[in-house]
């Protein structure tokens, strides 16, 4: 029996080859190459772009958004409420997944950061994928707007198995990569 999951079910499969060495191959399709707070954040990147901000502005959110990060990872609440009342006067703070944040309390940020870091964002595929014994298929799409298809794809290469395939399918770059 094989794995099979497309987008953040791709990080699903992943975890699942790690810990079930039964699984005989895994499929992850479009993710499971970057850790989760790296496909949000340019998720925010590539949203802002399509909505027309400027290249400053997008540069801005996404060092806020490390901001965020990191005060989610070492779970300073304080600071973090105080940090996204200040971010929710940006114009585009609507257009991010930090609005999600929008109106919730210091105490509510406060139980919430870091178990939404520790369970969540942090989580990186490579350990998971350098302890796979199952072959890989990975399906990633350059032109997606959710996962850093590129970032993917290195991250895939690291592994530094043979046999690697790159494919180029129509106007979409289309990378399926055979480990």
């Amino acid at each position: 029996m094989g794995a099979l999951g497309i987008s953040h079910g791709a990080w699903v499969v992943i975890e699942a080859a790690r810990l079930y060495p039964t699984i005989a191959f895994v499929i992850p399709v479009v993710g499971g190459g970057v850790p989760l707070w790296r496909a949000l954040q340019y998720e925010t990147e590539r949203t802002l772009q399509i909505r027309g901000y400027d290249p400053t502005t997008v540069e801005e959110a996404k060092s806020s958004m490390l901001a965020v990060f990191g005060l989610l990872r070492n779970g300073d609440a304080n600071l973090l409420a105080s940090l996204l009342q200040q971010l929710n006067n940006f114009t585009w703070f609507e257009d991010t997944a930090l609005a999600r944040f929008k109106g919730l309390s210091p105490e509510v940020i406060e139980l919430a950061a870091k178990h939404i870091w520790d369970a969540e964002l942090s989580y990186d595929p490579l350990p998971a994928l350098q302890n796979i014994a199952a072959p890989i298929l990975a399906i990633l799409a350059e032109k997606d707007d959710f996962v850093p298809a590129i970032e993917c794809m290195k991250s895939f290469a690291e592994l530094e198995r043979e046999g690697m395939i790159v494919r180029t399918a129509g106007n979409v770059e289309l990378f399926a990569a055979f480990y």
